[in-house]
């Protein structure tokens, strides 16, 4: 656990290079982050907030649970996913150019 800052950090530190060096690539994938946060609750919050409760058990405190697992989705779905695959086709294209060069 200890070394969990140093990795955090050379993370955000490569995010960054990441950045400044795909421009476009950044602005891409935030928008689909972007998107995501919003499409997430709307695809999925329809039908499964009463699904979840639903199958928990029907009570009213169940709810609670079932948005903190929309909540979850959305994490996922809408940052640790494209950032990601963000991260990956910034490292493979920065291998491309090392490669040709």
């Amino acid at each position: 656990m200890s070394g969990t800052p140093g990795v955090l950090i050379r993370l955000a530190r490569q995010a960054l290079a990441n950045a400044r060096e795909h421009p476009y690539l950044t602005a891409l994938f935030g928008f689909w982050s972007f998107g995501y946060t919003i499409m997430v609750p709307q695809v999925l919050g329809g039908r499964y907030l009463p699904f979840l409760s639903e199958q928990m058990g029907g009570r009213p405190e169940t709810l609670f649970v079932a948005f903190g697992l929309l909540m979850v989705n959305v994490v996922v779905f809408a940052f640790v996913v494209p950032f990601g695959l963000w991260m990956l086709v910034c490292w493979a294209l920065g291998r491309d150019e090392e490669q040709d060069g």
